[in-house]
């Protein structure tokens, strides 16, 4: 059975005894989403691979449409040249420097804000491409909330989050009609400290509980430029 926007818009106007003060069915199922997925990092926001392009010249990498977590970053054939997280600062001394070329990519997430749009991220990266690899590399994600936008939409989340989702909109809806009576954040403290929100998580980690044996590790590793080696201490990146 469909679980839709005005399904829980009109449980939630029954228990008000009214539509609640300024929130369209749309607005108020977009704001609970939102707040959902800050909750935890569930795994039905995952998203099957993609592959990425470097293009020629072009010190950066565009990503999906609804990215919003990172989980993993590999070179497609990654038997030979190598991923290497780092920051920013990083990326930038190595623009800097008298080094042009290397085996390793370096890269990290950064935001940017296209003319008239909400800020977005992508991937900077260092060594610039000197020519266009196309599918270069294979990115593994998480997206955010995916707006709805009429009535009928369907509220994409899994039968195990409904609960919890019903919750965060009431929540929403009372804290924004009678705030004098629970503000919107006080009424989600509680929530965060009960079984609903507990029992989606579990359901959620459940989904596949063993991984399998590990296998060879190729590509993705994390920058440290300083390594005290006498005593095995990492000072950091630089």
């Amino acid at each position: 059975m469909a679980y839709r926007v005005q399904d829980v818009f009109e449980q939630i106007t029954h228990e008000l005894g009214g539509k609640p003060k300024g929130l369209s069915p749309v607005a108020l199922v977009n704001d609970a989403g939102a707040r959902l997925v800050n909750m935890h990092g569930w795994t039905f926001l995952s998203r099957p691979p993609t592959t990425l392009t470097l293009t020629a010249g072009q010190s950066y990498v565009l990503l999906p449409s609804g990215f919003s977590g990172h989980i993993k970053l590999d070179y497609t054939d990654a038997t030979q040249n190598h991923v290497c997280l780092t920051t920013m600062a990083e990326i930038q001394r190595l623009r800097t420097s008298t080094v042009t070329s290397s085996f390793t990519l370096y890269c990290t997430y950064s935001w940017y804000v296209p003319t008239g749009e909400a800020p977005q991220q992508r991937l900077e990266i260092w060594p610039t491409p000197a020519t266009t690899q196309t599918g270069a590399l294979t990115l593994w994600y998480r997206v955010g909330w995916q707006d709805v936008s009429i009535e009928l939409d369907a509220i994409p989340v899994p039968p195990y989050c409904r609960p919890l989702f019903t919750e965060i909109a009431r929540s929403v809806a009372m804290g924004y009609h009678n705030p004098e009576e629970g503000t919107v954040d006080a009424r989600l403290s509680r929530l965060r400290g009960g079984t609903t929100l507990s029992d989606a998580m579990a359901m959620d980690r459940s989904t596949q509980a063993d991984a399998g044996v590990p296998g060879p590790t190729y590509g993705t590793y994390a920058a440290f430029s300083s390594i005290d080696w006498s005593s095995g201490a990492v000072l950091g990146p630089s």
